[in-house]
């Protein structure tokens, strides 16, 4: 018997302080596992993640983490009504495979060619979404953060629903002063600004993953579910704000080995510190009696939907900006091309003069915003 390092998926590849020892009691010839993430979603560019687990003694680094991610292996959906969609490796380790349109009536795996063995997920019929009833912001007092809550409808049937929520975040900023005006440093001038520089957007994804089964709610009804908490002391809720939601129905089965791989890792500070047994996983070698570690959930849909809420009025923002334009004495001590070096830039232009204030407080590109509009945003 010996001791082996678990390593969850590609992404703690990238993270060493994921690696974690345990005593999985495998023989000798089981010391490099396959780890397979990923789920199969129809409609979409699904991505699969295969790594390998690394025996305790060994030095992990740069060199070892290319060596954990599965580079020669053969990846492809499969269904029982005929279909099959291949993956392409697009990096070490990622797998990715353009899923069509899953029948709800027919099951599906996934299936992996390495190292002379065929392994594959259990098959599953896709678990389908129902659309979202609401979501909305609630903020208890004006000085506290914001939640975002969801509702949604009750199963006609009756039976348990379990889902999984991703994020994504935009809100529109505006600089404090806005200027039509800029230096151009190669010519020495104040222009007409070529671009409104003064309004823009800004991206964040939160990279949460956020579950909740029916059976928690009254009459199986997700009702209230706090999705996320959002900070009030930034500049997301001063003028719009928008959360992009995406839902998506899986098994319990899916749900409970994701739950459990969540206790695992807060309890024990990686993803599989616990023997391989203790995770419902549904990876299985069919050639020979390797052991194999990970679950690929099977979905028939995803629910997004964009949800926006008005700084100011719906949530109070404690966000403030130190804004102020240079003094008069300070703007003489330098020229204008040394100011504009120094980071200031043209707050206001008028035949009385020249004002300048830091980049950031006259053009939103310097807080990080892009100029151009989303598409979805009204």
């Amino acid at each position: 018997m010996k001791k082996i390092s678990i390593i969850g998926c590609l992404m703690a590849l990238l993270m060493a302080s994921c690696i974690d020892e345990y005593n999985a009691n495998l023989p000798e010839s089981d010391s490099r596992i396959l780890v397979v993430e990923g789920s199969i979603v129809s409609e979409s560019s699904c991505e699969f993640l295969l790594s390998t687990t690394v025996p305790l003694n060994t030095n992990v680094n740069n060199s070892t983490f290319n060596e954990m991610a599965v580079t020669n292996a053969e990846v492809w959906v499969e269904g029982t009504d005929g279909q099959r969609f291949n993956a392409t490796m697009t990096e070490a380790g990622k797998y990715v495979a353009n899923v069509g349109t899953l029948n709800e009536n027919h099951a599906y795996s996934l299936k992996i060619q390495y190292n002379g063995n065929t392994y594959e997920s259990t098959p599953a019929k896709p678990a389908v979404s129902p659309d979202i009833e609401k979501v909305w912001f609630e903020q208890p007092r004006e000085d506290m953060n914001v939640d975002a809550l969801i509702s949604l409808k009750a199963p006609k049937d009756g039976k348990p629903q379990y889902f999984k929520w991703s994020f994504y975040e935009t809100w529109m900023v505006a600089s404090y002063y806005h200027s039509t005006y800029e230096y151009d440093p190669e010519t020495d001038e104040i222009v007409p600004a070529k671009e409104d520089f003064g309004l823009g957007y800004m991206y964040n994804d939160p990279g949460e993953v956020v579950m909740a089964s029916s059976e928690t709610f009254q009459g199986n009804k997700i009702e209230g579910f706090r999705l996320l908490t959002l900070p009030n002391n930034t500049n997301r809720f001063v003028w719009r704000y928008c959360l992009t939601v995406n839902q998506r129905a899986i098994s319990k089965e899916e749900y409970e080995f994701e739950n459990m791989r969540k206790k695992l890792s807060s309890d024990m500070g990686g993803l599989f510190s616990p023997q391989p047994s203790e995770l419902p996983s549904n990876i299985h070698c069919t050639s020979a009696k390797n052991n194999a570690i990970g679950f690929v959930g099977v979905s028939g849909n995803v629910v997004t939907k964009h949800y926006f809420a008005d700084g100011g009025s719906e949530i109070k923002s404690n966000f403030r900006m130190d804004c102020a334009q240079l003094a008069d004495e300070t703007k003489a001590r330098y020229t204008n091309l040394e100011l504009y070096k120094m980071g200031f830039r043209v707050s206001l232009y008028t035949p009385m003069g020249i004002e300048w204030s830091t980049a950031s407080c006259v053009d939103v590109r310097q807080q990080g915003a892009l100029l151009e509009k989303p598409s979805f945003w009204n």
